[in-house]
């Protein structure tokens, strides 16, 4: 089983478990919890060299990830993500069968300031990072 899929089922239990939990305990929660999920096409660096089509990525990958958010009061977010996306090298634009992956990854402080009408403007600060793996 992948990294990718490990983080997803964690958290798709996680989502399941929450409410669950809070309902049984008859917890009145003053925090909010979100999830979100994502996918779809990946093409990261199109062309590696300067020289021509020698090495690129212009097969289309694909992408997987989600992250989660815990609203600690009205003004404050704290949010972290996690996403998985893979793309197969050519090299003279011919598949090589060698496949990249990128795990993308970041958390951050998010400080809103909710108005009446309706519009939230935010400022975040965070920080991630960005492992590849052939």
């Amino acid at each position: 089983m992948s990294i990718a899929q490990r983080l997803g089922g964690a958290l798709f239990a996680l989502a399941l478990a929450t409410p669950v939990v809070a309902q049984d305990r008859g917890i009145t929660q003053d925090r909010a919890v979100f999830f979100s999920a994502r996918g779809g096409g990946f093409n990261g660096l199109s062309n590696l060299t300067d020289a021509g089509p020698a090495a690129d990525f212009k097969k289309v990958g694909f992408n997987v990830g989600g992250g989660v958010g815990v609203q600690l009061n009205r003004y404050v977010t704290v949010r972290g993500d996690f996403t998985f996306a893979r793309n197969e090298l050519r090299n003279d634009q011919l598949a090589t069968g060698s496949k990249l992956n990128r795990y993308f990854y970041d958390a951050a402080l998010q400080l809103q300031y909710p108005t009446a009408s309706g519009l939230e403007p935010y400022l975040f600060a965070g920080g991630g990072g960005v492992t590849l793996e052939r």
